[in-house]
C-alpha cells in the first residue's frame, strides 16, 4: 500500500508543476502578443487593426496647422496608421472663442462632426473648411467644443 501512495504523489507533483509550466507559457505569450499589437508614439494607441486613438493635441495641432489655445481638453482623438486621417474633440476654456481656419470657407455640419459636437451637448453649430483641414465648433455649458478634422483625401 505504501508503495501506490508513492506514484500517486509524483503525478499530483509532476501534474501541478505542468499547469505552473502551461501557465507561465500562456503569460509569456499574452505579453509578446500584447507588446506586437498595441503601439504608442505620435499618433497615439495603434493597435495592428483599426484606427490609433488617443492621438496627442499637439500632434493634431500640427497635423491641421490649428493652434488651440492653452488649456484645452483633448475629448476624443483618432488617426489613421499612416497619419492621413485624424480627427479630435476638443473642449476649450471656459468663454473662449473657437480657432479659425488661414483661408477657412463656411462648411456644412458633416454627420460625424454632427454626432461629436451632439456627444458633449453643444448647440449652435457651425463649419469651415480650407483644403484638407475642417473645423466644427459649439457651444456647452460656457465651453467651446471643437471638433477638428484632417483628411489627405479631401
Amino acid at each position: 500500500m505504501h508503495s501506490a501512495q508513492a506514484p500517486l504523489s509524483r503525478l499530483i507533483v509532476a501534474f501541478v508543476a505542468l499547469v505552473a509550466l502551461l501557465f507561465a507559457v500562456i503569460t509569456a505569450a499574452v505579453i509578446v502578443l500584447q507588446a506586437y499589437v498595441e503601439h504608442t508614439g505620435r499618433l497615439g494607441d495603434c493597435m495592428h487593426i483599426g484606427l490609433c486613438t488617443g492621438t496627442p493635441l499637439a500632434t493634431v495641432e500640427n497635423r491641421t496647422g490649428v493652434t488651440l489655445p492653452e488649456g484645452s481638453t483633448l475629448i476624443k482623438s483618432k488617426a489613421s496608421r499612416d497619419g492621413q486621417f485624424m480627427s479630435a474633440l476638443v473642449r476649450l476654456p471656459a468663454d473662449t472663442n473657437p480657432p479659425t481656419l488661414r483661408k477657412g470657407n463656411p462648411a456644412d455640419l458633416t454627420q460625424r462632426a454632427s454626432a461629436a459636437l451632439t456627444s458633449q451637448g453643444a448647440a449652435t453649430p457651425s463649419g469651415q473648411i480650407s483644403g484638407n483641414v475642417a473645423l466644427f465648433s459649439g457651444t456647452s455649458s460656457g465651453h467651446t467644443i471643437v471638433y477638428l478634422r484632417y483628411d489627405a483625401h479631401r
